[in-house]
């Protein structure tokens, strides 16, 4: 009980903290584009040209129609983005922090948090290819869409504890951040993002499930 409590006091501190953990997360991204010409629009960029290649192409291997696969992938990849980078940078949340925790005494959670708004600011560069798509092939937006707002707030305190729990056990196994990112790739091939559940086979269907 005494263990929860410093825990939940902990993240209610990193919390009123937030100027510093939305200062370090815009930081790490500034300092990635240093000195380019597009700057943090490459996020954009990126899985823009993804998305079109990968629409062309296996629209063309699953043999879906493009003006309904398109807008399923760039869905999928823009979440997915945000799902995985959560996860796996949360893998470094107190390694890549050292530093910061040999000299400031801020909330353990304060870091964590500068993940999450690190890798909601791509979310937030990635977003907005999706009213693109939706414009170019006419994808209708329904009241339920509404729905993904609270799915979102989900994910991201999902994404708090995921992150507390994997940065705490990376800073004493220093393997699980390779082992997690592998595992992440895995898992991005069998989720259903360049595909459709509904597609499969039953049996895989339920394998896959």
């Amino acid at each position: 009980m005494r263990a929860a409590t410093i825990a939940g006091n902990d993240i209610y501190r990193g919390v009123g903290a937030w100027r510093i953990w939305t200062m370090l997360g815009q930081t790490d991204v500034m300092c990635r584009y240093r000195r380019t010409r597009l700057g943090q629009f490459w996020i954009t960029a990126t899985l823009g040209l993804l998305l079109v290649g990968i629409g062309i192409v296996y629209s063309s291997l699953l043999k879906q129609p493009l003006t309904t696969f398109m807008p399923y992938v760039a869905i999928n990849f823009v979440f997915w983005n945000l799902i995985s980078g959560i996860i796996v940078d949360g893998c470094q949340t107190f390694i890549g922090a050292a530093r910061y925790l040999k000299q400031i005494d801020v909330p353990y959670s304060t870091y964590i948090m500068r993940i999450i708004f690190r890798n909601g600011l791509v979310f937030a560069h990635n977003l907005v290819l999706l009213p693109i798509v939706f414009v170019i092939f006419s994808v209708p937006i329904s009241v339920t869409a509404l729905l993904s707002v609270v799915g979102l707030v989900l994910l991201v305190l999902n994404g708090l504890w995921a992150g507390l729990l994997l940065g705490t056990l990376a800073a004493r196994f220093r393997d699980l951040p390779q082992l997690v990112q592998n595992l992440m790739q895995v898992a991005f091939f069998m989720t259903p993002i360049l595909f459709r559940s509904e597609d499969l086979e039953d049996r895989v269907h339920d394998i896959m499930q």
